[in-house]
């Protein structure tokens, strides 16, 4: 079975069968990586040309729509990246993403899954990103603080859990890693300075 694996963490990246995935056009990773943030809620189609061609008219909309799928279709032959369900998008069952794995991890309640869920979070959402159009721009900067904060959650789960275990290094390390997330959070200092 073919693999496609999307990390939108720390970056874009789309990997095919193990190797680099194609070049793909900035609207076209973007909107990958809004339906790998959504998940499990296919987005209206109305609700994508919002987010990515918010001053186009209806055809320009579903021709730059239909372009971007077409973007992916052609090297990606045979691979349903992109379904459309009752008029929305949503990925394929077949996308592995590093968001789906991080939120999964991060409900582990013991250290090693919390681990798991650490080493998915691999930094801001589509760190590195270009610019796109503004209602992109709000669209990321709410989902990055969203998925910062659970990143922050679940390092400060394995901080504790360290401190509970005596794991002083285990405990520093997540200290200075939510420290590198978030370096202005007044709790973050007084885990550094507690350890």
């Amino acid at each position: 079975m073919t693999e496609v694996r999307l990390n939108v963490l720390g970056g874009f990246g789309l990997r095919v069968d193990g190797q680099e995935g194609p070049p793909l056009p900035r609207k076209t990773r973007a909107l990958l990586a809004v339906l790998a943030v959504d998940r499990g809620r296919p987005m209206a189609r109305e609700r994508v040309a919002e987010l990515l061609w918010p001053n186009s008219g209806p055809k320009q909309i579903q021709g730059s729509l239909r372009e971007a799928l077409y973007s992916l279709r052609r090297p990606l032959r045979g691979r349903q990246v992109v379904v459309s369900q009752d008029g929305a998008l949503a990925l394929g069952q077949d996308v592995a993403t590093d968001v789906e794995e991080f939120e999964r991890q991060a409900l582990a309640e013991d250290l090693a899954g919390l681990h798991q869920a650490a080493r998915a979070y691999a930094g801001p959402l589509l760190a590195g990103f270009p610019q796109l159009d503004e209602d992109f721009a709000d669209w990321l900067a709410l989902s990055r603080d969203v998925l910062e904060r659970k990143a922050l959650a679940v390092l400060g789960r394995i901080g504790d859990l360290c401190t509970a275990t005596g794991d002083a290094a285990g405990a520093l390390e997540a200290a200075e890693r939510m420290f590198a997330i978030d370096p202005l959070r007044e709790e973050i200092h007084g885990r550094l300075l507690a350890v």
